[in-house]
């Protein structure tokens, strides 16, 4: 049992989560029946629940191919509700009967599977398996890190965990040399009637050498949210029309971390589209303008908006041949909002970066 307690992230989770005081902005993210009827995905027969959490509104990003550190070639950013999942399967016969579980449900709802690999596969080549497998584990850890909001409740409603805390003890504990087999099925549903598009990732790693052996697994349930569509994917293209039809266009593409701002590499795709769209149009001057939502204060948010529209306009003329005299960065904080703070939905849309033409 001691190499199970140390490379297993799940066996953390079920055996060892961490007591914190809830807090109460966790409430709306602690509802087990939202987070399974959002899921809406039947498990394995046996498969015992043992944590949970539910974002209304994360910016998600759907892994569709080998991941390399927190970088992957192949992947897809989408914006809804992320509903996280983590059950044992004690009586599993093999972990491929867990991914034809889903699988199927993937099929009878009119979907797919858009990506799935084994071990080392979902990894560069010359990956061992137990890298491979902690490195795809760490995949769905990666990405937005809200102090409150990133935590995991446990199935019992008594205690969460962050997921830090789970991931930090993983890294060190994990050895690459250990025999580990894990599978990942990511599935693609498409809307139907009050449903959105959903990415589903299914998960399945443990340690074979155990007897009997204990598999775990991870599903996350992405769903887009109506405005997914406008907020994430715009080309330089519609930057252009945008602008020359409204003046500004706002852009959602732009990723800063928590509290945070400096850029996150998964801004280039929409840096690539601004640089695009200023060679296009030699002669376009631009407002670079950071929006916050309503959390924190009034001069706080200034200034972080500010920051972070001036690491956009450094970003922009660093090796891109951008004059810096076409670009002015400003910071409108939480002064311009285009949706309701009141909800998350409404301050994701808030979190912002316009171009404005000068």
């Amino acid at each position: 049992m001691r190499l199970r307690s140390l490379f297993l992230l799940f066996s953390v989770l079920v055996s060892a989560l961490s007591a914190h005081a809830q807090d109460a902005r966790l409430e709306a993210n602690t509802d087990l029946n939202k987070a399974r009827a959002l899921a809406d995905l039947v498990p394995l027969s046996g498969a015992v629940l043992k944590g949970y959490h539910y974002w209304p509104t994360q910016t998600v990003r759907v892994l569709l191919g080998p991941v390399a550190g927190t970088q992957a070639p192949r992947q897809k950013t989408i914006v809804g509700s992320r509903t996280l999942l983590f059950y044992n399967q004690p009586d599993a016969p093999d972990q491929q009967a867990i991914m034809r579980q889903y699988e199927g449900q993937f099929q009878a709802a009119g979907g797919g599977v858009a990506f799935q690999c084994d071990g080392a596969a979902c990894a560069p080549a010359g990956t061992s398996d137990g890298a491979a497998c902690a490195g795809t584990l760490g995949w769905f850890y990666a990405g937005e890190k809200d102090p409150i909001n990133d935590r995991i409740q446990s199935a019992n409603g008594a205690n969460i965990s962050d997921w830090a805390d789970i991931m930090a003890a993983a890294e060190q504990k994990q050895a690459a040399s250990l025999p580990t087999e894990c599978h990942l099925a990511v599935g693609f549903i498409p809307a139907a009637s009050s449903r959105q598009d959903r990415y589903v990732s299914v998960f399945a790693m443990n340690v074979p050498s155990f007897s009997p052996p204990l598999i775990d697994i991870l599903v996350e349930v992405t769903e887009a949210s109506p405005f997914a569509a406008r907020t994430v994917a715009v080309t330089a293209d519609v930057m252009a029309n945008d602008i020359h039809t409204t003046g500004h266009v706002a852009l959602y593409g732009l990723y800063f971390d928590f509290d945070k701002s400096e850029l996150k590499p998964d801004s280039g795709t929409t840096l690539a589209e601004i640089v695009a769209l200023l060679h296009a149009d030699p002669g376009l001057r631009l407002l670079v303008v950071g929006h916050t939502d309503n959390q924190g204060g009034y001069d706080y948010n200034m200034t972080l908006s500010r920051k972070r529209a001036e690491a956009v306009v450094a970003a922009l003329t660093r090796g891109n041949q951008i004059e810096a005299a076409k670009l002015r960065p400003a910071g409108d904080g939480m002064t311009a909002p285009v949706a309701s703070n009141e909800t998350e939905a409404g301050r994701a849309l808030n979190r912002r970066v316009e171009l404005v033409r000068q």
